[in-house]
């Protein structure tokens, strides 16, 4: 297995090896510092550079990271950088040193590498020594994404609304890596997003020392509004029309996605539809249709937890959504 056959996994199979719904974004982008390997958007719109190391993660990866982060500083100004380093082992004390600059490290097996692997059906080539026909040809990547369909299965990690449901009225970043699964810089990362979009904030500082505590935070009430009774109606606007075209749009939109993960911002633009028309009102399978499938809080943000699309769950959207009309 070779430094790029890990890129290729990772870049095309994100979720399965860092459980995080990332987008991708640019994939070897070049400056005169030097050549990234693999950048994300997470849900947030926050810019994620990873940088991957196959055994132990060397010394030099830390200013490698720390030079692209200010390549993609220039580049993007105004949009928060955040920083990952991937490699097989990564020994305690160069985790120290990522701290220090706000890197994320995160080990991943080789093991977890070939799992993934088998799963979806990649070859190495460098262990095969062929030159042509390693299946990362078929891997979707860039515009070509379109072209896949990936059916995530459900597995045991939980979403942030059951998470919501787990947690109680206040709780730590530890007790959130352990409703989620996940690691805890992991959670951490989570944590920020949920404090920048408004989700959650925090009741109290932690504490330094041995006996110290951890901060402590809690979820905002009233963040899954329901159906919006003041909405004009679309009737008295005089244009049921365009409205029920742009509806046609947002349904054959959702039918047409090709990747599992875009479901979720595509129901977005539809719950923004149905609130400023007023349409969960129109009917009872519209309003059975917005209590059920865009009051979920992946949906207010546009993202999808890993996980949480299976083939039984879209199959069921599709059914329900033939019954919403304007």
């Amino acid at each position: 297995m070779t430094e790029k056959e890990m890129e290729d996994l990772l870049w095309c199979y994100s979720d399965d090896l860092l459980h995080e719904p990332l987008k991708q974004f640019q994939r070897q982008p070049r400056s005169q510092v030097g050549i990234a390997d693999l950048v994300f958007e997470d849900p947030y719109r926050r810019l994620l550079i990873v940088e991957v190391k196959k055994g132990k993660m060397p010394r030099g990866a830390i200013n490698q990271l720390v030079d692209y982060r200010g390549m993609l500083k220039t580049k993007f100004p105004s949009r928060s950088i955040e920083m990952m380093v991937i490699a097989n082992s990564i020994p305690q004390e160069r985790r120290v040193a990522c701290e220090q600059f706000d890197i994320e490290c995160r080990e991943i097996s080789e093991k977890k590498f070939r799992a993934v692997a088998k799963t979806v059906g990649y070859r190495f080539n460098s262990e095969e020594g062929q030159a042509k026909g390693n299946t990362a040809a078929r891997l979707s990547t860039g515009k070509d994404a379109e072209l896949r369909v990936k059916v995530t299965e459900p597995n045991t990690e939980m979403g942030i609304g059951k998470a919501r449901e787990s947690l109680g009225a206040d709780w730590t970043v530890r007790d959130l890596a352990g409703a989620l699964k996940i690691h805890r810089t992991n959670a951490q990362r989570r944590l920020k997003g949920l404090l920048t979009s408004g989700v959650a904030e925090k009741l109290s500082d932690g504490k330094r020392g041995r006996t110290g505590t951890l901060a402590r935070y809690q979820f905002k009430p009233g963040q899954l509004p329901h159906h919006n009774t003041n909405a004009p109606s679309i009737f008295a606007m005089g244009a049921p029309e365009q409205v029920r075209a742009l509806l046609d749009v947002h349904k054959r939109r959702i039918r047409e996605t090709r990747i599992s993960n875009n479901l979720c911002p595509e129901l977005r633009h539809l719950r923004d539809a149905f609130l400023q028309y007023g349409l969960t009102d129109r009917s009872e399978a519209n309003r059975k249709f917005f209590d059920k499938w865009l009051t979920h809080p992946a949906v207010e943000m546009g993202w999808t937890p890993a996980g949480g699309w299976s083939s039984e769950r879209i199959s069921d959207l599709y059914a329900d959504l033939d019954g919403v009309q304007v």
